[in-house]
């Protein structure tokens, strides 16, 4: 992977190039995906540039992606030597505008693409990393989207914002839909077969971070995701439900007890009950809100025997709350970590 990049006046003009190979050897008797081998490459060209408060970014990029897959051997799968090929454009125009010092208003509309790649095609087995039984669709084809975007951002002295809004149609979009359980020789697994529909994805997220004063400070993220199977004019599968963090920190700003910086944080993540999911489906799918609480505290550059030592402790879930995600590929199993606490000690060595 290569780039290449010219200033002039006020904008830069930058083109690359990149490639890649990959592959896959497929031993013993277990079988997920095939063996494969993967060639891809591509080339693209960016311009940005200014024009007083306003920045125009625009680029285009072509992809090329061969694939030739093999059928595995000693075992009774329908799979004959394949060989495909795919390429396409993307692109891209967008806006900044300073409409007020340290305030920003963008937008931008892109056009992107990919192919189907081998464990969505190919899959038929055990994924032993998220304990579900996959299978492919040798059909399926390319993914192909029209996306727009807006940005309200400030970057200040104490305070820091940002908003963005997206709206993405999404052609053939590819998706995992679960299915009857599947019986292997190591028991029962769910199960999830990869499939395409046309979608549309919208979405809102919001980023703030207030210093008030006397190392005092106020934080929140936020974010809220909404997607539509079209053909069925229903939710799709696995859509994040809608989430707040809001947190306090503070910080000494200056050496104390062995010349070090001392800092806590606290924080608190609301998540809403996913009420965004399909009219029907196999698996009874946790959908209830929780709420957990966040510590953390650091202790940066105190001096022990001559040497810097940066120390932090941080814990997750205080409460020892049990919830289960929406998103999580274990929920049907079991609930999502507990109580977790971490100790940290960094130690630099030599000059």
């Amino acid at each position: 992977e290569g780039a290449y990049g010219v200033d002039h006046g006020d904008g830069t003009l930058r083109v690359g190039v990149s490639g890649m190979r990959q592959g896959n050897i497929s031993v013993g008797k277990g079988f997920l995906i095939p063996q494969y081998r993967l060639y891809t490459g591509g080339t693209w060209l960016r311009h940005e540039h200014g024009f007083g408060p306003v920045t125009i970014d625009a680029g285009v990029r072509w992809d090329y992606r061969w694939q030739r897959v093999f059928p595995p051997p000693d075992r009774a799968f329908d799979l004959e030597r394949t060989t495909e090929d795919w390429s396409d454009f993307s692109g891209g125009v967008g806006a900044t505008w300073e409409f007020r010092d340290g305030w920003f208003i963008g937008s931008h509309v892109g056009r992107a693409w990919r192919a189907p790649n081998v464990n969505e095609r190919y899959s038929q087995g055990v994924h032993h990393g998220t304990a579900q039984y996959e299978i492919g669709d040798q059909t399926l084809g390319r993914e192909a989207t029209i996306s727009v975007d807006a940005t309200l951002r400030h970057s200040g002295e104490r305070l820091t914002f940002e908003l963005n809004t997206f709206r993405n149609q999404i052609d053939n979009f590819i998706y995992l839909q679960p299915r009857a359980p599947v019986l292997s020789i190591r028991g029962a697994f769910p199960a999830f077969e990869y499939q395409q529909t046309d979608a549309l994805m919208t979405g809102v997220e919001l980023d703030v971070d207030a210093q008030l004063g006397g190392g005092f400070g106020f934080f929140s993220q936020g974010s809220a995701v909404r997607g539509t199977n079209e053909a069925l004019d229903e939710p799709l599968y696995d859509l994040p439900a809608d989430r707040l963090r809001l947190g306090a920190s503070w910080s000494s700003g200056v050496g104390l007890w062995g010349g070090g910086e001392i800092s806590f944080e606290a924080s608190t993540l609301l998540v809403r009950n996913q009420d965004q999911v399909p009219s029907e489906t196999i698996y009874a799918l946790p959908t209830n809100g929780y709420q957990l609480v966040d510590l953390g505290f650091g202790w940066s550059g105190l001096q022990l025997g001559g040497r810097r030592v940066d120390m932090s402790v941080d814990v997750t879930n205080l409460l020892n709350r049990g919830y289960r995600d929406y998103l999580s590929r274990y929920r049907l199993f079991i609930q999502d970590p507990g109580r977790d606490i971490v100790i940290r000690a960094q130690l630099p060595f030599g000059g």
